[in-house]
């Protein structure tokens, strides 16, 4: 069971990622419709997933960039975790490196 402040911490990553989520929105002027085409869900369905070399290729392309945090493998920009997001074949790097 989580301790409130687990909880805590865990809602305002959630809301940290919400914000950069709009802001990158915002700033890119993406439209609503292409901002939601890849969600988290779409790892569900293995039609969504790209080849295993394209998949490499852009998570070594993550590895090298300076917004991946390597201690939980994730995008300093959009907030995803890239290990995942890399599988997705309609998933696009956040400052547009692959």
């Amino acid at each position: 069971m989580m301790t409130d402040a687990e909880i805590a911490a865990e809602q305002a990553l959630i809301v940290e990622q919400k914000q950069r989520e709009d802001e990158y929105v915002a700033n890119n002027q993406i439209t609503d419709e292409q901002a939601a085409s890849v969600t988290p869900f779409d790892l569900l369905n293995s039609n969504n997933y790209t080849t295993k070399d394209v998949r490499n290729s852009r998570y070594e392309t993550c590895k090298q960039c300076p917004e991946f945090f390597n201690p939980i493998k994730m995008c300093r920009e959009c907030g995803c975790s890239m290990p995942m997001k890399t599988w997705l074949k309609n998933a696009t790097c956040p400052i547009g490196k692959w």
